[in-house]
């Protein structure tokens, strides 16, 4: 009888070596491929084992990978004269972006004004 993805997740370990091909089936539910999983091994955010012609991983090192890879929020943010940044750089930066925001709208008001 075949073993279901649950049965065998169940029974992995952290540290046991599991092929791409398994990585990409069994842990990650077929959504990442085993070429994106080699790609990331190349970018080295995906620790792997080379045993003969075959890699090798593990779930730790798939579960380290996804962290690295995780999408980290955009430093600042300005909607509605609202300004959070995460250094006085980026403050100064969002702060003169919002200022030419509100210049360039003067203008267009004067433009418009002006053509009357």
């Amino acid at each position: 009888m075949k073993k279901s993805r649950e049965q065998i997740l169940a029974e992995l370990r952290d540290t046991d070596p599991i092929t791409l091909t398994e990585a990409s089936r069994v842990v990650l539910r077929g959504i990442v491929t085993v070429s994106a999983l080699r790609s990331e091994i190349k970018r080295g955010n995906l620790a792997a084992e080379k045993i003969g012609k075959n890699l090798f991983t593990t779930p730790a090192a798939i579960r380290e990978m996804r962290a690295n890879c995780r999408v980290k929020p955009s430093p600042y943010t300005i909607s509605d004269r609202k300004i959070e940044t995460t250094s006085s750089e980026e403050r100064n930066l969002a702060t003169s972006m919002a200022e030419l925001s509100a210049a360039t709208a003067a203008l267009r008001g004067i433009g418009r004004r002006g053509g009357r």
